[in-house]
């Protein structure tokens, strides 16, 4: 293949030139060998070697094409990956560049942008975006501060859930901490608020969607706070935005956490690549996945790997757009009263402490002639709830072994057992905003 006279040399991957058509795109570098500075692209289709047309860059840095014309051999260009996922070149492409802070004008490189993520700019945020958005939020440019809203009012809004589930015990800790200084919010960030997108959400169309700060809320309402800032990001900010991508944002915010933290965990991390998988078709062991776990719920190793698995196996069996339901004690006891009657005995019990002892001893106390409430019923109806995803794969990893235990003793004494599993997952969004928490 013939040169410009700018070229000094040029390389390739072994085993390129022999009508190879194991490939169908491939990453070039040019760099100058006077002062190292460099120029990242990619190409679709095969190199001139391999029956490809001749193809050098399509820069737009005016000062690299004016070195390429030029007669002055200043460049040694190696095509360094050949590869048939174009997808895949686009977003390591995107990788490398972004390693490169504040591309534009970084006088090391040639390339004037971090490249385009192969899934689109407004689908996929980018580091650059994300950093921006918790800047504006962060400077309170979205806040009226002499204009706070009503905790009531809020918590009749519209409603995006970012985690997997509530923690009860979260909001305890806020509430109490309030309670301490007086309700005093002062420390608390304003409630997050996404204008005019409810649509993408399922709901009506132009309405307004509480995104972030859930758990603040949630104690400030337990606490009878009566007003709370909010941070109102405008409509013309978000428009023409993914579903996934402000997804992504109310994510993230999650990470710029008030005093007391809430660290996002594996079933956080599931959640959003179920998202990810069904907008867009992003794989969740796919690297583009991964970023987003570090990136938007700063996730690490371990839950990163335990994210996938927990995607990859909601994926398969169809979950998404879910959230992890925790029930109240008042529920419970409701649930349990329903089931309890002359004939059964209703009884409910976490799967994650789930024993077989204390079912013969419901048997036992309401089979016990000196017990004074004693009904002689030969029936129970034991209601299970499971807290968090491990305790429900434990539970239905063992219960088959331990219903066999249990039936070897209420079989010979006439007993029964039926057990119910209450759903452990409903839609992440709901018109109210909260359901006061009694326990």
């Amino acid at each position: 293949m013939l040169l410009p006279p700018s070229v000094i040399e040029r390389t390739l991957p072994p085993g390129i030139g022999h009508n190879s058509s194991n490939y169908n795109c491939y990453m070039y570098k040019w760099t100058n060998v006077e002062n190292g500075v460099w120029y990242l692209g990619i190409k679709k289709g095969f190199l001139p070697e391999d029956g490809g047309e001749p193809y050098w860059t399509s820069s737009e840095n005016k000062e690299f094409k004016k070195l390429i014309q030029g007669n002055k051999p200043l460049f040694n260009v190696e095509v360094i990956e050949v590869n048939n996922d174009y997808k895949f070149l686009q977003m390591k492409e995107h990788k490398m560049l972004q390693e490169v802070p504040n591309i534009k004008t970084n006088p090391a490189t040639y390339n004037l942008s971090y490249g385009i993520p192969p899934i689109g700019k407004d689908t996929l945020p980018s580091d650059e975006y994300l950093e921006w958005f918790r800047g504006m939020v962060d400077s309170v440019e979205w806040v009226d501060e002499d204009n706070p809203e009503s905790v009531k009012a809020l918590k009749k809004m519209y409603t995006y859930q970012v985690r997997a589930k509530d923690n009860p015990f979260h909001i305890r800790e806020i509430a109490s901490e309030l309670g301490e200084i007086g309700n005093n919010i002062s420390n608390m960030k304003p409630i997050l608020i996404f204008e005019g997108v409810g649509e993408l959400f399922g709901f009506p169309p132009g309405s307004d969607v509480v995104v972030g700060k859930r758990h603040g809320l949630m104690a400030m309402s337990k606490q009878k706070v009566l007003e709370t800032p909010t941070c109102r990001v405008p409509y013309e900010i978000l428009e023409g935005k993914s579903k996934y991508f402000l997804k992504a944002l109310a994510g993230f915010d999650n990470k710029n956490s008030d005093k007391i933290k809430y660290n996002s965990d594996y079933e956080d991390g599931a959640k959003l690549l179920v998202e990810l998988k069904s907008e867009t078709g992003v794989e969740p062991n796919s690297t583009i996945a991964k970023k987003q776990l570090k990136t938007i719920l700063g996730l690490k190793g371990w839950s990163i790997k335990k994210a996938i698995a927990r995607a990859q196996s909601d994926i398969k069996t169809g979950k998404k757009g879910k959230k992890w339901k925790d029930y109240t004690r008042s529920e419970l006891e409701t649930i349990k009263n329903n089931a309890d009657n002359e004939e059964w005995i209703g009884r409910y019990m976490s799967s994650g402490q789930f024993k077989g002892q204390t079912v013969l001893l419901d048997f036992y106390s309401d089979n016990n002639p000196k017990n004074e409430t004693a009904q002689f019923r030969k029936k129970l109806k034991l209601i299970i709830h499971h807290p968090d995803v491990d305790a429900k794969d434990n539970y239905e990893a063992n219960i088959s072994a331990w219903k066999k235990e249990m039936m070897f003793w209420l079989d010979s004494k006439g007993f029964t057992i039926d057990i119910k599993n209450l759903d452990h997952e409903i839609e992440d969004t709901k018109n109210n905003y909260i359901e006061e928490t009694t326990d």
